[in-house]
């Protein structure tokens, strides 16, 4: 990754987040939820409406995949439809059936977002060629830092929202490594913030790493 490809995700998700907004506000009768569950059908529905929308909403045409990548990936992560006669209605939030399956749901929401942040942590290592005998114990001694813990959740975040604008979300643990964000991060989030995350990162996985080979 680099903050160019960052700094497109993150128009990206402003953008398309601005436009379900919208639609949710003004044209529920556009929403429908198989149309917004598949990246194709959304890219078909963005065409078919394309003069209904603001323009300042409107991706550009070269744009038109990985905003409907991002657009739909919200309704993995953390929006879903609740049907009133012909229109639908847009709401936040998952739908669970009782607050059993809520509690479930939440919990593997954490696991799963605790291994996206361990495989972030991976590929920063492996990317800036810091190589140690025990890789897993590293990333571990890195997890385990309360010092960069903000970094690394804000890391991780930005690793899978580059992903959601070019493959399947990795839904409501994406939503969770949201959530582990200060809010104050989340009302101004900036590749330039997240990069200096990176930095933050790749200074400590190297400190361990010269530790670790010091052993």
């Amino acid at each position: 990754m680099n903050i160019d490809k960052l700094e497109n995700a993150l128009n990206l998700q402003k953008r398309s987040y601005a436009l379900l907004l919208w639609a949710g506000e003004h044209a529920q009768h556009l929403l429908d939820q198989e149309t917004l569950s598949s990246s194709n059908r959304c890219i078909d529905w963005l065409k078919r409406h394309w003069n209904k929308f603001p323009v300042e909403l409107r991706p550009g045409l070269s744009q038109l995949e990985p905003f409907a990548k991002m657009l739909t990936s919200f309704f993995a992560t953390s929006f879903h439809l609740e049907h009133e006669g012909s229109d639908a209605r847009l709401v936040r939030g998952r739908k669970f059936k009782d607050g059993r399956n809520k509690k479930y749901a939440n919990g593997r929401a954490a696991d799963a977002a605790a291994e996206l942040s361990r495989m972030a942590i991976i590929c920063l290592a492996e990317g800036e060629g810091i190589l140690v005998r025990d890789r897993d114990e590293l990333v571990e001694a890195v997890l385990k830092d309360d010092a960069v813990a903000d970094a690394l959740s804000l890391w991780a975040y930005a690793c899978e929202l580059v992903r959601r604008s070019q493959f399947a979300s990795q839904g409501p643990a994406v939503h969770h490594l949201w959530l582990e964000l200060d809010e104050k991060k989340r009302r101004r989030l900036s590749a330039e913030e997240i990069w200096k995350a990176r930095s933050v990162l790749i200074d400590v996985l190297r400190s361990k790493a010269v530790e670790y080979e010091q052993q």
